[in-house]
């Protein structure tokens, strides 16, 4: 299976391919950018709602690059957690 991810201001050159699996209402995405990053994404369709999860894969290697006092965590952080329900 594959999807994909259109984003207007970060996709550069042109649109990301995703790759995973479907298992029942959830599709599981994943693709990597440069060359060691990546993106998680979960949609899950249910009767009355859905969600759609982006979560950023962040390399370990991009911890050296962070500012002096930031912290930041190897792995990956929810971008966006959308939730549409059936009214």
């Amino acid at each position: 299976m594959a999807g994909w991810l259109m984003d207007s201001w970060h996709q550069r050159p042109g649109p990301m391919t995703l790759s995973g699996r479907r298992d029942g209402a959830l599709t599981s995405l994943h693709a990597t950018y440069l060359e060691t990053w990546g993106w998680d994404v979960e949609v899950t369709l249910g009767t009355d709602q859905l969600r759609v999860v982006m979560r950023n894969v962040v390399p370990q290697e991009a911890l050296a690059m962070a500012p002096e006092g930031v912290e930041v965590q190897a792995g990956p952080y929810d971008a966006m957690d959308l939730r549409v329900t059936r009214g």
